[in-house]
């Protein structure tokens, strides 16, 4: 590789990584943390529908992109998945046997409201998911996605 692209991939690296830090975002590298970010690592994901609280951890710490009506991206980053107390009342047949909600932090946010969008991961695909703005204890905009 020449020097030049070193010198780019290099920038890359850091914006990326200058982005995390103002995100005030600490990732570990652990196993069920970021293995979605490691290079190579194709683990199984069922169908969106049908993924628990433990197959979205597993993408804790991952990209994904949520679209706008005009062509504009954000770009946010998947930081928490809290799993939502048991409704004993549960049907059997529903897809998916606990509910459980995604938190999503980036940059931008506040251009966002609660509905549904299309959202792109690169291991996951594309699907819409109904996203909900809400703030954090900083008063600063995340994204919520609750799967029930």
């Amino acid at each position: 590789m020449n020097e030049s692209k070193k010198n780019i991939r290099r920038r890359e690296f850091l914006k990326k990584m200058s982005a995390l830090g103002t995100m005030g975002a600490a990732f570990t590298m652990g196993p069920a943390t970021n293995a979605a970010l490691l290079p190579g690592n194709k683990r199984h994901l069922p169908p969106l529908q049908e993924m628990t609280a433990d197959d979205f951890s597993y993408l804790v710490g991952s990209w994904f992109r949520i679209y706008g009506d005009h062509g504009e991206a954000f770009d946010v980053c998947l930081t928490d998945v809290c799993r939502l107390p048991s409704a004993a009342a549960r049907p059997p047949a529903l897809p998916r046997s606990e509910a459980f909600v995604a938190v999503f932090k980036g940059r931008g946010l506040e251009a966002l409201t609660g509905r549904t969008y299309r959202v792109e991961h690169a291991q996951s695909g594309r699907f819409d998911l109904l996203l909900d703005i809400v703030p954090d204890a900083g008063g600063r905009p995340r994204v919520e996605a609750v799967f029930n």
